[in-house]
């Protein structure tokens, strides 16, 4: 069974895999030191058995853990070292010293050598201290373990605590999934823990089932994690597969009140292979997930919006940074304004408030305050040295921050800014490290060549008011992630992404005019997201080489490409995994109105995996909508910006089968004629602008699933909505009305 990983597991695994692909891929860069880089590799093997078998044994053993730390750390000094000379092999056009005292304090590949060797001797001597070449029976299976937070000093997020209380102990005639969103360090798992265990959520559910997920799990792992909190665990049950796991797990849940909390769930993959086994016709069960994906959480709690958790407010961060710091909340006087400026300086940020706090609680002397505040000072400057009250671009002007050994950097300001010309090589050139990049907010008015330098990316997020995606971005060779935001409404890839063997996601505003597969690249078939490319850019050969598409889209003139004057859409049924599909009618410098599209391709034409489609501009008439209606596992349905229009829309009897939600907005529709059986399966309905729209169907509230409703600027449909909830009332049935402007100011 997988076990949840340590640092020094996931730094041995990920340095590993580095040194496996730059020998086979790029050996080239380390011809003189290829020896030495084997070496190392096969020592990380050792290291890796070593990790493996002492897994059960860190916590009790000091001696190991200290084994461990030596491996961590040596493991992170190679990895800077590695990815340092990588990055001085490509670079021609700078010298050795230059390159030198930028990583003036990294190791050389000799001494780094002989430092992973003295580890490894250490390593060898350890597995016969410990006996760890074989371990007791009792060792041998693991298991997802509980990861409560770290820190204890659990504090604001009232509102948050009490909005899920309340819907974790409000019943429903279905099982309930709760989705808590917030990125990383904002303290979910923290608030989940604390709802975990509060009175009032042990009084109410007889069994609580916590799950830490994360990145590495597999479902025997779960299913196992939750059924030995209700029955025994035997060997006989532990040799079970997943399939038989799954059915025992929703059996013992099914008659049950419960609440399972599954902690850092990534994807949507990951959630879908939990939500399997929870029991559908359980009206007593309660998820509550966390995700730092917002559009997981959306995805795993709908038609319901995810619980997004925001930033700590002033006098959160204030608190938490006192009990941090000094243990409790009362403190001196002459530390209240210095205090309240460094909790200020973390922007709200919990875990940089818990870090920063245990910073302070070192220089905190109750007997010499004046030097406490002294100390303070200093680390207020270090701490807000990028985060002082001053405009963006004043920041990047007067302070160059640099860091050789960062890896991710990412830019998040309350509103988007230019970057001048004179600072816009500052981010590669002082993180040439850097594996992550997001810089949505920054608008570049050019790309600087040391952005190609940037090798070790993998995640690559760039807002720009360029017309031409350069043809050096292919120099990115790691790059997995490319999503790119600019004010044009076309963009020129000019770089060949066939040739990018590692790119998986490549995404974009505008509408994209790719270069052909050409007949010696071979790759493609990694990719799994693609939008929006031109329509002239949807041929058969596009289509033949991204063949593993889950997600794309598509923007231009759809009339052409639907007639088969231009493109292939017709390809686009060979496209056996694609699940999610947009499409934009852009016909610029036309007006959408004057090309409206008079056909739409029929079922058959769609690929058959599709979930959710999305229109955008397309302005059909409402009799496609039963076209649409035949894509057989079709569970999201968007209308967007006129996507059809006229006054009214009559539903036909064997459609939409599986449609889960419908989103419709900006249309001229007058009357809509629907029952019950016209959408069996509707959770969530969302209208945006349908000013027209005299009433919704009275026979939608008869549709059992059917729990949200949403209303933006729909005035004249408002009275009729709020008939509907009342008839759910009535029925007992759980019901979301959401009406704006709200109804009382519709008079």
């Amino acid at each position: 069974m997988k076990r949840v990983k340590s640092m020094a597991d996931a730094a041995v695994e990920f340095l590993l895999k580095n040194l496996i692909e730059l020998v086979a891929h790029h050996s080239h860069l380390i011809t003189e030191t290829k020896s030495q880089v084997k070496l190392l590799e096969e020592d990380l093997i050792i290291f890796r058995g070593f990790l493996k078998d002492s897994v059960k044994r860190r916590k009790k053993n000091e001696g190991i853990q200290l084994l461990v730390n030596n491996i961590r750390d040596v493991v992170y000094e190679a990895e800077d070292t590695i990815d340092a000379f990588v990055t001085l092999s490509t670079d021609n056009n700078r010298s050795r010293n230059y390159f030198a005292k930028a990583f003036k304090s990294l190791l050389t590949l000799h001494d780094i050598g002989k430092r992973v060797k003295e580890v490894r001797v250490k390593v060898d001597k350890g597995r016969a201290d410990f006996n760890l070449l074989s371990l007791p029976d009792e060792d041998k299976h693991e298991k997802p373990e509980v990861r409560p937070p770290r820190h204890k000093n659990v504090v604001g997020f009232e509102d948050v605590f009490t909005e899920l209380i309340e819907r974790l102990t409000t019943e429903t005639n279905y099982i309930d999934v709760i989705s808590l969103t917030g990125m990383f360090g904002l303290g979910k798992t923290t608030l989940a823990w604390k709802i975990f265990n509060d009175r009032r959520i042990v009084f109410e559910f007889p069994l609580r089932i916590w799950v830490s997920v994360s990145q590495q799990f597999s479902d025997k792992d779960i299913f196992i994690a939750i059924l030995e909190k209700i029955i025994p665990i035997n060997e006989e049950l532990r040799a079970k597969d997943e399939q038989h796991l799954s059915e025992m797990v929703a059996t013992h849940l099914n008659d049950r009140k419960f609440l399972i909390v599954m902690d850092d769930v990534w994807s949507h993959k990951d959630w879908d292979r939990i939500e399997k086994a929870l029991p559908a016709d359980n009206k007593m069960g309660k998820v509550l997930i966390t995700s730092r994906e917002e559009d997981l959480g959306k995805y795993a709690s709908r038609p319901r919006e995810p619980v997004r958790l925001r930033f700590f407010y002033q006098e959160e961060s204030w608190e938490l940074l006192r009990l941090e710091a000094l243990g409790q909340l009362d403190c001196p006087s002459d530390l209240h304004n210095i205090g309240n400026l460094i909790a200020k300086d973390c922007n709200g940020l919990p875990l940089a408030i818990v870090v920063i706090g245990g910073i302070l609680a070192t220089k905190y002397s109750a007997s010499d305050i004046g030097a406490t505040e002294r100390a303070w000072e200093k680390v207020s400057k270090r701490v807000g040295t990028h985060l002082m009250n001053e405009d963006p671009k004043d920041r990047m002007n007067n302070s160059k921050p640099s860091g050789p050994r960062i890896r991710s950097f990412a830019c998040i300001p309350n509103e988007e800014y230019n970057l001048q010309d004179a600072n816009i090589s500052a981010i590669p050139a002082a993180f040439k490290l850097l594996r992550v990049l997001d810089a949505k907010p920054i608008i570049f008015t050019k790309i600087p060549n040391d952005m190609y330098q940037l090798l070790h990316l993998r995640f690559m997020v760039l807002s720009f008011n360029l017309q031409v995606l350069s043809a050096k971005f292919s120099k990115l060779w790691n790059l997995q992630t490319l999503v790119v935001h600019t004010t044009s409404r076309t963009l020129d890839v000019k770089v060949d992404i066939w040739r990018m063997k590692e790119l998986r996601h490549f995404k974009t505003n505008a509408s994209v005019t790719l270069q052909k597969p050409g007949k010696d690249s071979k790759h493609g078939a990694q990719l799994r997201t693609l939008g929006t490319i031109s329509a002239e850019s949807c041929t058969a050969e596009l289509i033949d080489r991204a063949s593993n598409l889950l997600k794309l889209g598509i923007r231009g003139r759809l009339a052409s490409l639907f007639e088969g004057k231009i493109g292939s859409f017709n390809s686009l049924v060979k496209m056996t995994k694609l699940e999610k599909l947009e499409l934009i009618n852009d016909v610029y410098p036309k007006l959408a109105s004057e090309e409206k599209l008079l056909i739409l391709p029929q079922p058959d034409k769609f690929p058959t995996t599709l979930i959710s489609l999305t229109l955008c501009s397309t302005h059909l008439k409402w009799s496609y909508m039963s076209t649409l209606g035949l894509l057989e596992n079709l569970q999201v349905l968007k209308l967007k910006d006129k996507a059809f229009m006229g006054s009214t829309w009559e539903g036909v009897l064997g459609r939409f089968h599986h449609l889960e939600f419908l989103y419709i907005d900006h249309t001229d529709l007058c009357i809509w004629k629907a029952s019950s059986q016209h959408f069996p399966r509707l959770k969530g309905l969302v209208l945006r602008k349908c000013e027209h729209l005299l009433k919704i169907p009275a026979e939608l509230a008869e549709i059992q699933s059917f729990q949200n409703l949403d209303l933006h600027f729909c005035k004249t449909a408002a009275s009729s909505a709020k008939l509907i909830k009342e008839e759910k009332k009535r029925n007992n049935a759980l019901f979301n009305l959401s009406i704006f402007p709200a109804i009382h100011d519709l008079a």
